[in-house]
């Protein structure tokens, strides 16, 4: 029988120490995991306003440094266009999907995303059996009434537009949960809480650092 190929699409992923799950996932015997990051990623510490995007520089993040250690599965690193925004999309992302013919399409971003309506026009158009889901922290309702032009764009036409296609998704509260339904979500939901790798997040004696920041037992 052959494998499930899985595509995880993570492009923020260079930002985060979670990436245990990726090798947990890929441990299984019948899955295939192709994983894309983006080398970098960008954090814009003056604000998100279209000004601030176009004219100063962003404070990067580079990703080596939590990929160096052994892996199972297979990491493609490609930046996108408007690295570290909503909007960003990945040019020539149809020649990467073309030759991994995914089964399923992991996207670990937001409905709203440029990124997903991306993929989903590709599936939509070239692979209608691929199974498209997200992975979603979002737990507030936004209506989009009294927008700018941009964010009736960027954000309801396009977070509509996904909605509409989406084969399912996961969420880390119940409260994702039914905000993705409320958002119009058909498929089903998973409840599988954050990913953290213990190897990385777990409780270490701080009675060093304690002393060394002159921090009491007594904090307020």
């Amino acid at each position: 029988m052959s494998k499930l190929r899985i595509f995880f699409l993570a492009p923020a992923g260079a930002t985060h120490d979670h990436h245990g799950y990726l090798n947990e996932m890929a441990a299984s015997p019948d899955v295939e995991l192709t994983v894309l990051i983006s080398p970098f990623w960008a954090f814009d510490h003056k604000g998100t306003s279209m000004w601030n995007s176009l004219f100063h520089k962003f404070r990067k993040i580079y990703a080596d440094r939590f990929y160096d250690k052994p892996r199972k599965y297979r990491l493609i690193k490609k930046a996108p266009v408007f690295v570290g925004k909503s909007y960003h999309f990945y040019p020539g992302l149809h020649k990467i999907l073309f030759k991994l013919k995914p089964d399923v399409i992991h996207i670990n971003f937001e409905p709203w995303n440029v990124l997903v309506a991306q993929i989903i026009l590709w599936r939509n158009l070239f692979s209608k059996k691929t199974k498209i889901i997200l992975f979603s922290h979002d737990n507030i309702y936004r209506p989009y009434r009294n927008r700018f032009f941009y964010n009736l764009l960027i954000y309801k036409g396009i977070e509509d537009y996904n909605m509409k296609y989406l084969d399912g998704s996961t969420a880390v509260t119940h409260e994702v949960k039914d905000l993705l339904y409320r958002k119009g979500l058909k498929g089903p939901v998973a409840i599988v809480g954050d990913h953290v790798d213990v190897s990385v997040y777990k409780k270490k004696k701080v009675q060093d650092l304690k002393r060394k920041l002159g921090l009491s037992n007594r904090i307020f």
